[in-house]
C-alpha cells in the first residue's frame, strides 16, 4: 500500500514539474519579428484609343432571284390582233413595250353606245325643260282666263236676279268657267310631272357616265404594257388566239432589281443595323 501511494505521489510531482517548466519556457520565448510586405502594382502600358470605322464582314449563302415577278393576266377577253416579237421565253423586253393587244372594236362600240345614250338623255332633258316652260305659260294663261270667267259668272248671277238674262245663259257661262278651271288643273298636273321626269333623265345620265367610265377602262385594258424592264420566263399567247380574262398567258421578271435571301446565325444578325435586341430575342424564341 505504502509503495503504491509513493508511486502516485511521484507521478504527480513529475507532472507538476513538467507543466511548470513548460510554462516557464513559454514565458521566456521572444515573439518573431514582423515583416511588412511591400505591394507593387502590375506593369501595364497605357494608350489612348480613337474610334475608327472598319468594315464588318458577315458571310451568308443564298440564291439570287428577281425581286419582282409579273404574271400577265388579261382583264378583258378577245382575240389577239397584235403581239410583240419579244414576247418569247428568254428574251428581254423594255418597259412600256406593248406585249399584245386584244381586238378593241367591241369595247369601242360599247363606249360609243353609252355616249349615244347620254346624248339622248340630254336631248330628252332639253325637251322636258321646254315642255315645262310651255306648261308654265299655259297655266298662267289659263289662270287669267279663269279670273275673267269668274268675273263674268258673277255678273251673270247679278243679271239673272234682275231678270236681264235667262238662267240658261248664266249656266252656259258657268260651264265655260268649269272648262277653264279644268284646263288650269290639267296645266298644273302636267307641270308637276315635268320635274320627276327631268330628275329621272339626270339620274340615267349619271348611271350612263359610270358605265362609260367602265367601258373606257375596259378599252384601255385591251393593250397590255410592260411595267418594267424584264425578261420573259414563258409565254402562251399567239397572234389570233382568243384569250380569256383572268387566265395567265405569260410571266416576266424584273431585271432592274434582284434580291438574295440568305441564312444567318443570330450571332451575326446582331451586327446588322436596325435590329433591336427584342427582335433578336423573338427570333431566337422561334428557333426549334
Amino acid at each position: 500500500m505504502v509503495r503504491r501511494a509513493l508511486v502516485v505521489v511521484t507521478v504527480i510531482v513529475v507532472l507538476a514539474v513538467g507543466i511548470g517548466g513548460m510554462r516557464f519556457l513559454i514565458s521566456q520565448r521572444k515573439p518573431p519579428p514582423r515583416q511588412v510586405m511591400e505591394v507593387t502594382g502590375k506593369l501595364v502600358r497605357v494608350m489612348t484609343v480613337q474610334p475608327q470605322e472598319a468594315p464588318l464582314v458577315i458571310e451568308g449563302f443564298g440564291t439570287v432571284r428577281a425581286k419582282t415577278e409579273w404574271s400577265v393576266v388579261p382583264e378583258v377577253s378577245g382575240p389577239v390582233i397584235r403581239r410583240s416579237p419579244y414576247l418569247r421565253a428568254g428574251l428581254h423586253i423594255r418597259r412600256g413595250e406593248v406585249l399584245f393587244e386584244i381586238d378593241p372594236r367591241p369595247y369601242e362600240l360599247a363606249v360609243q353606245r353609252i355616249q349615244a345614250q347620254i346624248a339622248q338623255y340630254r336631248k330628252d332633258i332639253a325637251v322636258l325643260q321646254q315642255q315645262r316652260r310651255n306648261h308654265g305659260a299655259s297655266l298662267r294663261i289659263a289662270k287669267r282666263n279663269l279670273a275673267i270667267a269668274e268675273a263674268e259668272l258673277k255678273r251673270d248671277d247679278a243679271l239673272v236676279k234682275k231678270g236681264t238674262i235667262s238662267s240658261r245663259e248664266r249656266n252656259r257661262q258657268r260651264q265655260t268657267r268649269n272648262d277653264i278651271e279644268q284646263a288650269v288643273q290639267s296645266a298644273q298636273n302636267n307641270l308637276q310631272l315635268i320635274g320627276p321626269q327631268i330628275a329621272t333623265a339626270e339620274a340615267s345620265i349619271a348611271t350612263a357616265q359610270v358605265q362609260l367610265a367602265e367601258a373606257k377602262l375596259q378599252l384601255e385594258k385591251t393593250a397590255l404594257v410592260t411595267p418594267f424592264d424584264g425578261q420573259v420566263l414563258h409565254s402562251d399567247v399567239d397572234l389570233g388566239e382568243y384569250v380569256q380574262a383572268g387566265r395567265e398567258v405569260a410571266k416576266l421578271h424584273d431585271t432592274t432589281a434582284v434580291e438574295i435571301p440568305i441564312s444567318m446565325t443570330l450571332e451575326d444578325l446582331k451586327w446588322l443595323p436596325g435590329l433591336s435586341p427584342e427582335t433578336l430575342r423573338t427570333a431566337s424564341d422561334r428557333e426549334p
